[in-house]
């Protein structure tokens, strides 16, 4: 039996990539650099931050002090707007009631750093009692590296083959399989069901209400 459902937080639980998006081009911009589509951004993130802003910048500014202003220009900007087109995919909220009712453990995971994942959780899931949120830090090692499931794992005091984890990136199916637990790919994110499947999906969820039938079958 499933006690405890682990999310990955964007392109999983809230759609992010806008004001992911403007944040970086507003930054681009700022230093007369390209900037990008929308549709682009969708393969930029997954892996945190820094990685984010290295493929989304042109090489030959990496390791230097342009692309450090530009990492800070990126953070100030998505401080002050990251909530403006962010939301909760649809029938998230009622996901998550439905596995708070069935009295199932809820965390996140994500690569997006800590300080930003909390007030993002708190704001768009206030009535949601997650039992761990863990966002990346100076000491913890960002998905694919199992890390920060297995705190959370320890924190919820749950066995991984009582687990599951929801994420929408070949990132996520990795994270899962690393830690050993259940991957259910999330159609609704940011990529297709072909890198889904082929980074090890155990499941795959067309929308997000197919996560509790999935978990029935457990």
């Amino acid at each position: 039996m499933i006690q405890l459902v682990i999310f990955d937080l964007d392109g999983t639980l809230l759609y992010t990539l806008e004001d992911l998006a403007n944040a970086v081009n507003h930054a681009l911009k700022k230093h007369h650099l390209p900037t990008h589509e929308l549709e682009q951004y969708k393969y930029f993130v997954g892996n945190g931050i820094h990685q984010l802003l290295i493929r989304s910048t042109p090489q030959n500014i990496h390791k230097t002090p342009v692309f450090e202003s530009i990492a800070s220009d990126f953070l100030q900007y998505y401080s002050a707007h990251k909530f403006d087109t962010t939301r909760p995919y649809n029938d998230i909220p009622e996901l998550l009631h439905a596995l708070q009712e069935q009295s199932k453990m809820i965390a996140v995971a994500s690569n997006k750093m800590h300080e930003a994942t909390l007030p993002i959780i708190q704001y768009y899931f206030p009535n949601i009692i997650f039992n761990a949120v863990i966002g990346l830090n100076a000491r913890r090692q960002a998905k694919p590296h199992p890390q920060m499931i297995n705190e959370i794992l320890e924190t919820c005091r749950v066995a991984n083959n009582h687990t599951i984890y929801i994420g929408d990136s070949n990132v996520d199916m990795l994270t899962a399989r690393n830690a050993n637990i259940t991957s259910v790919g999330a159609l609704w994110g940011y990529r297709t069901k072909e890198e889904l499947t082929a980074s090890g999906a155990t499941y795959i969820a067309a929308q997000p209400l197919d996560v509790l039938e999935i978990i029935a079958r457990l």
